[in-house]
């Protein structure tokens, strides 16, 4: 699921879906876009950071 949060509206509702789920889907969504906008087919994507861009990196790598 892709949800799109307006930064003009940060407001408590539409900050309920900033969660490390949604970050996951964004992830999975961008890659898929990504791959079809680029007609990238056997590339390989890698996803790191620190904290909790490492965390999305690592779940992301472990198909959580």
């Amino acid at each position: 699921m892709f949800i799109r949060v307006s930064a003009s509206d940060l407001s408590t509702d539409n900050l309920k879906y900033l969660s490390s789920e949604q970050a996951l889907a964004d992830l999975a969504y961008f890659r898929l876009y990504m791959s079809d906008k680029l007609k990238l087919t056997k590339n390989k994507w890698i996803a790191f950071g620190g904290s909790y861009p490492g965390m999305c990196g690592a779940a992301s790598s472990a198909g959580i």
